[in-house]
């Protein structure tokens, strides 16, 4: 599911990006949108990492910061669907900020347990990794935010 998941987003970018190349319309909209397709790409690899890893090792501790993520997620995609409603896209941006917050401090705290409590190496380095992807996440978020945000200020 995630594998489809991840080919509708790359398709969604690219068909972005095309149309944004195809575009005669002069001026910074077409860097703009360019840049916000990237980055929603970015963020659907960064997805595909973590699902490929919390597949291989399901740890209790860290479905909290998916869940953080997955919100954090949903409230940037929105911030970008609200685009031209200036309000709406503050809303969202603020609950999107809310949200990595939170799951950068439930990754610390993650992180924490974990080092202190796993006895399987294994499995604490899968942790690890699914860790290091959810930064790769949380900071595609942060270039999708920035995207929009320069694109509603255009």
């Amino acid at each position: 599911v995630m594998g489809e998941l991840r080919a509708d987003c790359a398709l969604s970018a690219t068909e972005l990006l095309d149309a944004v190349a195809d575009s005669r319309r002069p001026g910074p909209d077409r860097s703009r949108l360019a840049a916000l397709a990237r980055a929603a790409d970015r963020i659907a690899e960064a997805v595909e990492s973590v699902a490929w890893a919390w597949a291989r090792h399901p740890i209790p501790e860290l479905a909290d910061v998916l869940r953080a993520l997955r919100d954090a997620t949903r409230a940037v995609a929105r911030a970008a669907a609200a685009i031209e409603d200036e309000a709406g896209r503050l809303v969202w941006d603020s609950r999107c900020r809310e949200r990595e917050a939170e799951a950068r401090s439930l990754a610390r705290a993650g992180r924490g347990a974990l080092v202190g409590r796993q006895d399987d190496p294994h499995l604490a380095a899968a942790a690890q990794d699914l860790l290091a992807y959810a930064a790769v996440w949380l900071d595609a978020l942060a270039t999708t935010r920035a995207a929009v945000l320069r694109f509603s200020l255009g």
